[in-house]
Formats: structure tokens, sequence, C-alpha cells
């Protein structure tokens, strides 16, 4: 992610899939079509599950930053020779899938 840190990058993804299913909501009710409106708001709730997981603090189980988080918190553990946080959710370490 060029160095964007994964919380900014969620953030930018969900006001700009926001803004472009909002759009495809009012174009689909506008012309009367039914597959822009679905798709505007399977975007829309898919936008707002990513901003739960931000909200919550919880990006790395979000399937979008999982790797970016991972590898992330790999190389901050290698450049200072520290161990791992624990997996915010169970508290235990984390698993190499």
């Amino acid at each position: 992610m060029a160095g964007v840190p994964p919380v900014t990058t969620a953030y930018v993804s969900i006001v700009l899939a926001a803004c472009i299913s909002v759009a495809l909501i009012v174009w689909g009710w506008l012309d009367r079509l039914l597959p822009p409106v679905l798709v505007g708001a399977y975007m829309l709730i898919s936008s707002y599950q990513l901003f739960q997981h931000v909200r919550a603090g919880l990006i790395a189980q979000h399937p979008l930053f999982r790797h970016t988080c991972e590898q992330q918190q790999a190389g901050q553990a290698y450049q200072h020779n520290a161990p791992l946080p624990p997996h915010p959710a169970t508290k235990e370490p984390w698993v190499p899938v």
C-alpha cells in the first residue's frame, strides 16, 4: 500500500465505495434498472462492514487487509526484535495461515 497505513487506506476505500454505491443506486432508481440498485446496495453494505471493522480496531480481521496487517506486524517485529502482539480478538499469538 505504498507506505500508507491500513486504517487510512480503509477510510479512503469506505468513502469512495460509498460515493460510487450511492451514485449507482440513484442511477438505477431513475432509469428503473434493478442491477445497478442491487450492486450499489451490496457495495454500501460492504463499505459499512469495513467501517465497523475499522471502528472496532479489528481491521486485521477484514479479508482486504489481513495480509497487509500481518506483513506490517511481522516487519515491525523483525525490525525491533520484539515478539508479535497478541491477536486483538482472541488474545492469542498470531498463527500463519
